[in-house]
């Protein structure tokens, strides 16, 4: 990469974040279905997710810029850690409800927001100022990586193992990118950090630049909120179809919905394991 260590290593662990966060992705909506047999389910759940988001956001604006990176991202790492952990536990003994899996799904959805915000911001403070472009091209190759092989891993590990298998896979991942974290060297950083011309705020901070571009430019409001629209009348009904009617999905969801009552939580999870 021609990077400092840091630097390699903080853009490492974000392909590895993203990676973890394709298997609880794609292993969530088989679990809520498993339980619940219910697209409102599912949309609650997601639902809940993108208000997890939406909150964390400028939560994150502000409590990035006061705490050290790195011990952030082991936090929310070891929150997501415990979560994934927590809902896989609780699906493998059958005691998930419609309740507990939305709950979860909000704490992992805010961390995981306020992890992205957090990782963004950190490369700027590892990284000398020269090497910003290039570092950046390297995030930009590692996020798609991570977008065409993690899915495409996460659905090879569905084909062999259940949903709940899958999240401990995501907690495994999570708990390897923890020790990449752990190696990287804390400080305020080796260069000047890159400074915004622009005449309307109030300091030349990268953080402060993400803040006026995400609160007040129209572009980025109109992409949020088409973002927002698109995930919660696309992305979850398309989601739900696919399950519902692609083979093996639908042969299983079939014989769970004529089986078990939607209460019988523990014969539901049982079937789907």
């Amino acid at each position: 990469m021609n990077l400092p260590q840091d630097s390699r290593r903080i853009i490492i662990s974000g392909v590895m974040h993203r990676f973890a966060e394709s298997f609880y992705d794609l292993a969530l909506p088989l679990i809520i279905l498993s339980v619940t047999g219910s697209p409102v389910a599912m949309a609650a759940t997601f639902i809940a997710g993108y208000l997890a988001e939406m909150v964390a956001s400028p939560v994150a604006g502000k409590v990035v810029g006061r705490v050290g990176r790195k011990h952030l991202l082991l936090t929310l790492v070891s929150v997501e850690i415990l979560a994934t952990l927590s809902l896989s536990g609780q699906a493998y003994l059958g005691l998930l409800s419609t309740l507990s899996i939305v709950a979860h799904a909000a704490i992992i959805d805010f961390a995981l927001r306020i992890y992205l915000i957090a990782d963004i911001e950190y490369i700027p403070i590892a990284t000398p100022k020269k090497l910003l472009p290039r570092a950046n091209s390297w995030i930009q190759a590692g996020t798609s990586l991570s977008q065409v092989l993690g899915p495409a891993a996460a659905g090879g590990a569905l084909a062999l193992m259940s949903p709940p298998a899958v999240l401990l896979g995501s907690a495994g991942v999570f708990l390897v990118l923890c020790v990449v974290l752990s190696r990287i060297k804390e400080r305020r950083g080796c260069d000047e950090i890159p400074s915004v011309s622009n005449g309307s705020l109030k300091n030349n901070t990268f953080r402060d630049a993400w803040e006026y571009l995400s609160l007040t430019h129209p572009t980025a409001k109109l992409l949020f909120i088409w973002k927002g629209v698109n995930d919660a009348l696309l992305a979850g009904p398309m989601l739900f179809l696919v399950y519902l009617f692609t083979e093996p999905f639908s042969s299983c969801f079939s014989e769970l919905k004529n089986e078990h009552g939607t209460s019988d939580l523990a014969g539901a999870v049982g079937a789907a394991a």
